[in-house]
C-alpha cells in the first residue's frame, strides 16, 4: 500500500502548477517579492495542463533512492491523472472526490473518498499560490548562470503551513512556468520533481479522471466502507 503522506507529496506539483497565463511573459525580475507577485498575478488563468515528469525520492532512515517517470494531467477544480510508466507501472486518478490508486503488478486499487478535504496539508494550502508570502518565508536562491530559471526557497511560518520542513520551487525566466518542486519532510525524506513537455490548456475529457476498478482486482478503503 501506498501511504497517504507520500501520495500527497506526489501531488503537490498539481497545486503549483496552473500558474502561468498562456502568452504572457515577464522581464527580469530581482527579487523574490518580485517572483512572487509576479506568480500571484497569473495564478489560476490555466484551466488544463499536460506535462512528462521525473521524480526522485530519497529516505533519509534508510539511505536509498527511488527514480520514477511517467506523464501527468491535471485539470480545474481539482482533477488529475498521473501515469507512473517506469520502472513499474502506476496510475493515481482523482475527480476531485474520489482519488483512485491503481497498481497493475498487485491488482490493487486503493480508494480514499472526499478527497477535496485536508485544507490543512500542504497541498490545499499550495492551492492558493496567492497567499504564498503569508504561509511562508520566501527567498530567492542564486541562480546557476545567467539567464536561469527562479527558484524560490519556502519555509512555513509556522505548523499549520505544512507537514514539511522546506519547499523550493523553480519557476521559468519568462513565463514563470514550474519546472521543478524539491520538498524535504519533517523527516527529512527528499522529493524532488521535475517537469517537461509542459502544454496549456490541452483538450482533455472529464472521463479521463475516473477509474473503472477492473474485475478481479482488490479494492482497499483505507477510511472504511
Amino acid at each position: 500500500m501506498i501511504p497517504l503522506r507520500r501520495l500527497l507529496v506526489t501531488l503537490i506539483a498539481f497545486l503549483v502548477f496552473c500558474a502561468p497565463a498562456l502568452g504572457q511573459e515577464f522581464g527580469d525580475l530581482g527579487t523574490a517579492a518580485e517572483v512572487v507577485q509576479g506568480v500571484e498575478q497569473v495564478y489560476g488563468r490555466a484551466e488544463c495542463l499536460q506535462a512528462e515528469f521525473t521524480q526522485v525520492s530519497r529516505s533519509a532512515a534508510l539511505g536509498d533512492e527511488q527514480r520514477q517517470r511517467g506523464k501527468v494531467v491535471v485539470k480545474r477544480p481539482r482533477k488529475m491523472r498521473w501515469e507512473f510508466t517506469s520502472p513499474d507501472k502506476k496510475l493515481f486518478v482523482t475527480d476531485g472526490q474520489t482519488m483512485w490508486i491503481w497498481s497493475p503488478a498487485d491488482n490493487q486499487v486503493i480508494v480514499y473518498q472526499d478527497f477535496s478535504g485536508g485544507s490543512t496539508d500542504v497541498t490545499g494550502l499550495l492551492s492558493d499560490l496567492s497567499r504564498i508570502d503569508e504561509m511562508f518565508a520566501v527567498t530567492m536562491l542564486p541562480p546557476a548562470g545567467p539567464g536561469q530559471s527562479y527558484v524560490l526557497d519556502l519555509k512555513p511560518k509556522n505548523a499549520q503551513a505544512g507537514n514539511f520542513k522546506q519547499l523550493q520551487i523553480t519557476f521559468s525566466r519568462r513565463r514563470l512556468l514550474v519546472e521543478r518542486v524539491v520538498l524535504t519532510d519533517t523527516f527529512d525524506n527528499l522529493t524532488d520533481l521535475t517537469f517537461t513537455q509542459v502544454k496549456l490548456d490541452a483538450k482533455v475529457d472529464d472521463g479521463a479522471f475516473t477509474f473503472a476498478v477492473p474485475a478481479g482486482a482488490q479494492v482497499i478503503t483505507p477510511e472504511g466502507p
